[in-house]
C-alpha cells in the first residue's frame, strides 16, 4: 500500500542484454530518493537519465548520469539555482550491486521556473491560438522543478556531453526555454554553456527538442504558441 506521507523519486537500472534476448530472468535494481532521507531540492519533481545519441557508446564501467534542477524561488527551499547531477551504477554479478549518489551541484544563472497562471488553475497557463477556454490552455510544466526534455548524451572520446532544457518564466508573464550543455571528463562535471531562449516577441515557448549533432553543435527545435518557430 502506498504511504501518502512519503514523497520521493525512483531511479532504476534494468538488465538490458537479457531483456533484449527476451530472457525472463532479467533483473532490475532501484532506489527511492525519499524526502525524509534526502533534501527534496536535490531531486525536486523528478530526474532525467542520460539518453545515448550516436554510434559511440559510453564505457561499460561508466556510471550513468541522472540530472535534475533546483530553483531558489521554487517550492522545495533550494538555497540557489543549480543543475543537480546524480550518478547511478549497477553491476550485474551473481549478486548484483548498485549505488546512487549526488555527484555534484552546478550553480547556474538565475531562473524562475514558476509561471503565473490564471486564478482557476496552477497548470493550464499558456494560451493556444483561437482557444479562449482556459481549461484547454497548455501546461507550462515549470512547476515540475526539473528539466522536462530528454537528457541527450553523446561521447566524443574522453569528453562526454549532455544537453537538456526546461520551461521557465523568461520575462514577466512570458514562457521561455532555459537550456544547458554539461560536460563530463573523467569524474568531473562542468557546465559548459547555458542560455534562455525567449526573443522579445511576446510568443510563449516551452520544452523544445534539443540535442547535439555529431559535429558538436547544440541544436534546438521548437514551436511558439502563436506561430511556428524553428531555431
Amino acid at each position: 500500500m502506498l504511504d501518502p506521507e512519503i514523497y520521493g523519486v525512483g531511479a532504476y537500472g534494468l538488465e538490458r542484454d537479457k531483456m533484449i534476448e527476451g530472457d525472463p530472468t532479467a533483473r532490475a535494481a532501484g532506489f527511492l530518493l525519499e524526502q525524509h532521507e534526502v533534501p527534496i531540492n536535490f531531486f525536486g519533481g523528478g530526474l532525467l537519465p542520460a539518453d545515448v545519441d550516436g554510434k559511440h557508446k559510453p564505457k561499460n564501467s561508466a556510471k550513468a548520469p541522472i540530472i535534475g534542477t533546483q530553483d531558489d524561488g521554487g517550492p522545495y527551499d533550494a538555497p540557489f539555482d543549480a543543475v543537480n547531477v546524480w550518478e547511478f551504477d549497477v553491476k550485474w554479478r551473481s549478486t548484483p550491486t548498485a549505488s546512487i549518489e549526488l555527484a555534484t551541484q552546478l550553480p547556474v544563472a538565475a531562473f524562475d521556473s514558476i509561471f503565473p497562471c490564471g486564478p482557476t488553475s496552477t497548470r493550464d497557463c499558456l494560451p493556444q491560438p483561437g482557444i479562449t477556454d482556459q481549461t484547454q490552455f497548455l501546461d507550462h510544466l515549470g512547476y515540475r522543478q526539473r528539466p522536462t526534455w530528454r537528457l541527450a548524451y553523446r561521447t566524443f572520446g574522453p569528453v562526454e556531453t549532455m544537453t537538456t532544457n526546461q520551461s521557465v518564466e523568461a520575462a514577466p508573464g512570458v514562457s521561455g526555454v532555459r537550456w544547458y550543455e554539461i560536460l563530463r571528463l573523467g569524474d568531473h562535471y562542468h557546465l559548459h554553456q547555458q542560455g534562455t531562449y525567449a526573443p522579445t516577441d511576446g510568443v510563449h515557448r516551452r520544452t523544445p527538442l534539443d540535442g547535439q549533432h555529431r559535429d558538436g553543435q547544440v541544436r534546438q527545435h521548437g514551436a511558439g504558441l502563436q506561430r511556428r518557430q524553428r531555431h
